[in-house]
């Protein structure tokens, strides 16, 4: 716990030296981002002994939770319409690379797509 806070408070640090003037308060998580942070944490599981897995998944297994988490922070934190967003996302996760950022944040955007077309194709 007490090394995730710390790594909270560096990624803090180090969003509010790369943010621009216009992120002011953009450290702070609204609800909604909280909830999605909570969601995709408790979401997002791989198998590491599953035959299935795919080079993506196995990739995907490396990221520990407080990288998840980071990472999370970092998406909520820098906007879509910044040109070096994954720039800096990416230094937001330590030891992570911009192409490790954009994998991970794809794999998760890929399983949420797959649950939810699983549940509404239950519920039908």
């Amino acid at each position: 716990v007490a090394e995730v806070t710390a790594q909270i408070k560096r990624l803090k640090s180090r969003v509010a030296k790369a943010a621009p003037p216009s992120a002011a308060g953009g450290l702070e998580m609204s609800k909604r981002a909280a909830h999605t942070s909570t969601r995709l944490t408790s979401d997002i599981t791989v198998r590491t002994g599953d035959a299935a897995t795919s080079a993506a998944s196995r990739d995907a297994v490396q990221w520990s939770q407080d990288e998840q988490k980071l990472l999370e922070m970092a998406l909520a934190s820098f906007g879509r319409d910044l040109a070096d967003r994954w720039d800096r996302v990416s230094a937001a996760v330590p030891g992570k690379s911009k192409a490790d950022c954009m994998a991970r944040y794809k794999h998760i955007a890929t399983q949420l797509r797959q649950r939810k077309t699983t549940a509404a194709t239950a519920s039908s």
